[in-house]
């Protein structure tokens, strides 16, 4: 505000100044100029007053009136001196010398026009030091202040409010930052829990349509989630699936035998949980299925079944065997001695003969269960199971009439392991022989071999009949047989062969389509 008034007072006073000396130039009298200049700005609602006087005090022109309390100052040290405004007057009060003295070439030529003496006593009024006192009011320019101060207030509080408002923003993005990084962290974690589930998951909304299946649930079932985008539990790429899970509704818990759709997959053994799914408002929004492949535990299960009764079969046997073999001696004397000793034209000796027929398969088949009841232990020594494997070919052929049965074998490098060489040949008889009846003496039987690390699998495949669920559960009971001349003791006995050696049997057979029976053994004895 002083720099504003201090250039407003020092253009007031310098056309004062400019217009005395144009007034000197015209030959007018110095009061009056001074006089008609001031009334000029009489109208100026800034000037409060402006007063011209001498050295001595005597005032030589004014307009307006000087306010009470105001203190002039002539310094003469000091171009522009300038009073503060007080608190009565709001006022500022510019005392300064003043100098209308016209040019030292222009008097001179009005002497020399013979001007008079009242012109020379202008001049010598004009050489006198003036001063002059303008006052200028400050309510304006306060007001202007006062505005300045509030905009600027509003300004700070509005920055202020601005400011704050960042630091919030700032706040609630690393909030939203950090509460991100938590979701997301969440989010993995929770993918990873669902996907390191030991058993299968799958979600479904309340149309059954599928929401979620994590990475043990496309195992089992065998369908990618990917391809089962918006499908239903019903769809034909799930196999009876679905009669699996809409079995009951949730909850409940129950076993279920999964047939996959997917050709060559074996059936699956399934425990199914089932629960509602609910929203963050606990509303019902579909249904969580787990499910567990309990296939092996399954099979582990009638294994030890399988042995449970199978040892006790075998002591059974073993009594039984004993008090039957006995007696066949006895009746095979007897009659061979009626065969000697009946009449030629009689039918005695065609009689006795028939009766040590099936006297001696009555023996063969005590000699079986006796086997099948006394395990004998295996007697352990590295032999060469591709050589062990095309002899027993050899003998299964002498079996076959006019060749009307295929054998392929693939062969492979030569595979050494420890083992019985007579108990594996007789799985391996028991097992060409059961191929051979189930292609009806008219096929193809493929037999191949497998080294894998510290296994070797042996497999034995044939395009017969094939076998039924039911059929596959009770293959390996004794006197469990589908065959009109079978025993039911040749897989029976197999089995206990190959668990001696520490090996275990697959299977897998379509009814229709053949069957393909593996055995895996360690290449290395094991104790028992």
């Amino acid at each position: 505000m002083i720099q504003y008034v201090n250039d407003k007072a020092l253009t007031i006073i310098r056309s004062l100044e400019a217009g005395s000396r144009a007034g000197y130039r015209r030959n007018q009298n110095s009061s009056s100029i001074l006089v008609s200049l001031l009334n000029e700005y009489q109208g100026d609602e800034d000037i409060t007053f402006i007063r011209i006087s001498d050295d001595k005090g005597n005032i030589l022109a004014q307009i307006g009136t000087l306010t009470d309390g105001i203190t002039q100052n002539t310094d003469d040290k000091l171009p522009l001196h300038i009073l503060p405004p007080s608190k009565a007057s709001n006022q500022i009060i510019i005392t300064r010398p003043f100098h209308p003295r016209p040019f030292a070439g222009h008097h001179h030529r009005m002497l020399g026009r013979g001007m008079g003496m009242g012109m020379h006593a202008q001049q010598n009024q004009a050489t006198q030091e003036l001063t002059i006192e303008l006052g200028l009011q400050t309510d304006k320019y306060l007001q202007t202040i006062r505005q300045g101060i509030y905009h600027s207030l509003f300004m700070g509080a509005i920055l202020f409010l601005l400011g704050c408002a960042g630091l919030y923003f700032v706040y609630l993005y690393q909030s939203m930052q950090s509460t991100k990084k938590s979701l997301n962290a969440m989010h993995v974690y929770t993918n990873h829990l669902v996907e390191s589930m030991p058993a299968g998951l799958m979600t479904v909304d309340n149309d059954n349509t599928i929401l979620f299946m994590n990475r043990n649930a496309e195992q089992i079932t065998g369908v990618q989630y990917k391809d089962l985008t918006n499908k239903c539990i019903t769809d034909p790429s799930l196999g009876n699936l679905g009669d699996g899970l809409q079995i009951d509704s949730p909850p409940f818990s129950h076993s279920f035998i999964f047939y996959p759709a997917k050709e060559g997959k074996k059936p699956l053994t399934l425990t199914i949980q089932a629960s509602h799914l609910y929203n963050s408002e606990m509303l019902e929004i579909g249904t969580v299925y787990i499910l567990n492949d309990i296939t092996l535990i399954q099979e582990m299960e009638q294994q030890l079944e399988r042995s449970r009764r199978m040892s006790a079969l075998g002591k059974m046997a073993a009594g039984i065997a004993h008090e039957i073999r006995n007696p066949l001696g006895t009746l095979r004397g007897f009659a061979q001695y009626f065969g000697r000793h009946s009449a030629p034209d009689s039918n005695g000796k065609e009689y006795a003969e028939l009766m040590i027929q099936e006297v001696d398969r009555i023996n063969h088949n005590v000699s079986a269960l006796l086997q099948f009841a006394r395990q004998q232990p295996p007697e352990i020594k590295l032999f060469n199971l591709n050589n062990l494997v095309k002899k027993a070919i050899l003998f299964a052929r002498q079996s076959v009439p006019d060749d009307s049965i295929q054998f392929v074998f693939q062969d492979v490098p030569v595979v050494h392991m420890q083992g019985d060489q007579n108990m594996i040949l007789q799985v391996l008889l028991n097992l060409l022989r059961n191929a051979t009846c189930a292609c009806n003496n008219k096929g193809t039987i493929s037999i191949q071999i497998q080294h894998q690390e510290n296994t070797v699998v042996v497999k034995i495949k044939d395009n017969g009949k094939g076998m039924t669920r039911e059929e596959q559960l009770h293959m390996f009971d004794p006197f469990y047989t589908t065959h009109k001349s079978g025993t039911g003791l040749g897989l029976a006995i197999s089995h206990q062969i190959i668990e001696q050696h520490h090996g275990r049997f697959e299977v897998t057979s379509t009814h229709g389509h053949g069957t393909t029976i593996s055995f895996i053994l360690p290449t290395t004895s094991q104790e028992a």
